[in-house]
Parts: C-alpha cells; sequence; structure tokens
C-alpha cells in the first residue's frame, strides 16, 4: 500500500502560504491613512473640506456683524473694508452671511450623509421581506 501524506491543517490550501509570526498587524485605519498620503488630490480636498469647517466654526468671531443684523442706511453697498462683500437690500452683510450659510450647509451635507444610507436600508429590507416593491 502506498502511503498518502495528509497535511495537518486542513484550513491551509496550497495557493495560500502560511501567516508568517514577524508580519506587522496593520489597522483599517493606518492603511486608510497610508493611502490617503498617496493620493494627493484627496489631500487637496480634505484641505478644502476642513478650511471651510475652520470657517464655519469661526464664524462669530470673523466678523464684527450679526447674520441677521438690519441696516437700511447701509443697504447695497459696494464691497469695502468694512464689508467685505458689499451689503444687501436691507443692509446686512453679505460676507457674513456666507459664512453662517457655510455652517447650514455643512451641517446640511453631514445629516445627509448620515441618514441617507439608514433610509436605503429601511426600503431595502421592505423589499427584501415584502418583494411587493420589485
Amino acid at each position: 500500500m502506498e502511503s498518502v501524506k495528509v497535511d495537518s491543517n486542513p484550513n491551509l490550501s496550497p495557493k495560500q502560504p502560511p501567516i508568517k509570526q514577524n508580519d506587522e498587524v496593520v489597522s483599517p485605519w493606518r492603511d486608510a491613512y497610508r493611502n490617503l498620503k498617496k493620493n494627493k488630490l484627496a489631500i487637496v480636498g480634505a484641505g478644502i473640506i476642513l478650511f471651510f469647517i475652520l470657517i464655519a466654526l469661526l464664524a462669530p468671531w470673523m466678523t464684527s456683524y450679526s447674520y441677521d443684523e438690519v441696516d437700511l442706511v447701509n443697504r447695497l453697498q459696494a464691497p469695502s473694508a468694512d464689508h467685505w462683500f458689499g451689503t444687501d437690500d436691507f443692509g446686512r452683510d453679505i460676507f457674513t452671511r456666507i459664512i453662517y450659510g457655510a455652517r447650514i450647509s455643512l451641517l446640511g451635507g453631514v445629516l445627509c450623509g448620515y441618514r441617507l444610507p439608514h433610509c436605503g436600508n429601511i426600503l431595502r429590507s421592505r423589499c427584501g421581506l415584502l418583494r411587493s416593491l420589485d
């Protein structure tokens, strides 16, 4: 009779070499950071987003006007040292309204990015259970 050699670990396939004990274990965050460093456009995009977040957070300290302060004497003023982007029909500072609007826009983007996947999961669950929306 011929002797058949049986592998001691049945989970190893011949295509996969066994894991070496000295291999470095990389966390998903470190792996993502390494990939981000390689992509220059992603770094530029992240810088732009961080710039807008910084402006939105520092909005009360960047301007001396309130976003809803009406000043009819200074209505429809051209850009100047006092009003960088000028004023609107009601004398409100346009620069102030833009940087306060950035707060609302960023909040809306974060909420949409957080809530829309949940809505999709609910709809997919309904489709899977009822099969009536196919």
